[in-house]
This record gives C-alpha cells, sequence and structure tokens, in this order.
C-alpha cells in the first residue's frame, strides 16, 4: 500500500512534527492511518518520509531528514482568466494533476471581478495541495495572482500561445522546439475581446481546436492534456 502524501505549510529538516486536527482527520477517517503506519509529508520544496505516533488525542509524525522535491520538469504554464469559483477550482485542480509548472491568473477585458475575493488565493493553495497529493506530486505549481495582460512579460525563450475560437478554421497546434517551454493563455467566460486578441497577437500565437465550442476551464483541461501527452 503506497504512503499517503500530504502537504503542510511548514516542514522542519527533522520531527517529530504535531499534526494538525484537520490533518489526523483526514489520516484516520479518510485514509484509515494508524499508530506506526508511513506517511510521506512536503511543503512543496522538500518532503520527508515519516511514521505516524498517535500520543492520546495528538498525533506526531517523526523522520530523521528531509530531501528536497523533485523538480518539475513539464514546462507547462498555464496562464487562466478569473472565472466563477466553481470551474477555476476544477480548472486548477486538473491542471495541478497533469503537473503544469505554474499557474499564472489573467484579468481580461470580460472578466467579472466580483468573481476573485481576498479569500480566493486560499482556497487555491488548498485545491493544489489536494490535487498533489491525490497524484502523488511533492511540489506545488507556483499560482501567481491575478494580472492584466499588459502586465505579463512575454520573453521570447518561450513559446506563447492563446487559445481561440475556430472562427475562420483551426490554429495549428502549437511546436516547441526540444526543451522549450510553453505559456499558453485561456480566455475568459464570453472569450477574448476584439482588443484582447489585437494585443495579444503581437505577442504570441492563435490555437484553436476544431468541434464545438469549450468552456473555459474545460478549454484550460484539454490544452494542458494535450500539451502534456503530445507536444512536449
Amino acid at each position: 500500500m503506497t504512503a499517503p502524501l500530504l502537504f503542510v505549510s511548514n516542514l522542519p529538516p527533522s520531527g517529530p512534527l504535531l499534526l494538525d486536527a484537520a490533518t489526523e482527520h483526514h489520516l484516520r477517517v479518510r485514509r484509515q492511518r494508524n499508530n506506526g503506519e508511513k506517511i510521506i509529508l512536503s511543503d512543496g520544496t522538500h518532503y520527508a518520509q515519516a511514521h505516524l505516533t498517535t500520543d492520546k488525542k495528538k498525533t506526531w509524525a517523526y523522520y530523521s531528514s528531509c530531501v528536497p522535491c523533485p523538480a518539475n520538469t513539464s514546462g507547462l504554464h498555464l496562464h487562466l482568466c478569473v472565472i466563477k469559483p466553481e470551474p477555476l477550482s476544477w480548472a486548477v485542480q486538473k491542471a495541478t494533476e497533469m503537473g503544469v509548472a505554474s499557474i499564472q491568473l489573467l484579468w481580461a477585458d470580460r472578466c467579472q471581478r466580483p468573481y476573485w475575493s481576498e479569500r480566493s488565493a486560499e482556497h487555491l493553495q488548498k485545491v493544489m495541495a489536494s490535487a498533489a497529493a491525490q497524484s502523488g506530486q511533492y511540489h506545488l505549481p507556483t499560482m501567481l495572482p491575478p494580472c492584466a495582460l499588459e502586465e505579463l512579460s512575454f520573453t521570447e525563450e518561450k513559446l506563447w500561445v492563446y487559445a481561440d475560437l475556430p472562427e475562420h478554421g483551426a490554429a495549428p497546434a502549437p511546436k516547441p522546439a526540444p526543451g522549450q517551454e510553453v505559456c499558453y493563455l485561456i480566455g475568459p467566460e464570453g472569450g477574448w475581446s476584439e482588443k484582447d486578441k489585437q494585443y495579444l497577437l503581437t505577442h504570441a500565437q492563435p490555437w484553436s481546436l476544431p468541434g464545438p465550442t469549450l468552456r473555459a476551464e474545460t478549454a484550460a483541461v484539454v490544452c494542458t492534456t494535450l500539451l502534456r501527452w503530445h507536444l512536449i
């Protein structure tokens, strides 16, 4: 049986580490782990293999050392416009499971700013931690707060593409050079405005798929899937 992976906010160089009530409940009820069993702890930078020890109502993780997490080598950087909270969480969850290196949130003309609040970032960090633990990844994607398209740094060493509707036929899939990182942009509900497109065309190439129009969150998952397993 594979040892469960759990994320903690801070992983000291050595244990024991007192687990909080939520983590203890998750291990005992959902994972059904008992005293003496093995777990893996990560803070996104380092991880440790530990074993559980229950002392009355407290649960401790004992480990002697921690080591750096494996590097993320996917080279994928999702740039996703802010959409409704539930679809946004779903898109972030699936992108994390597929191993993206970073997630940059965006403001575009048709984004609705009330969708974002001070608690949104905290919630998405929990979504990423849960998705990474479920998929057995010791690191978390870098999550960057929303910024305007004009604030992006379109560096030439990366391949920049943006998903768009196939109004005049499907645009060809991006073809990165060997080892080249890819930044791909997904628009808001309602799509990119003409102003957005005019700006993006000066920095990135369009990419569209034949077939039905996809929701923003679906487009994010489809594009991540294609890039993850077919183009990189």
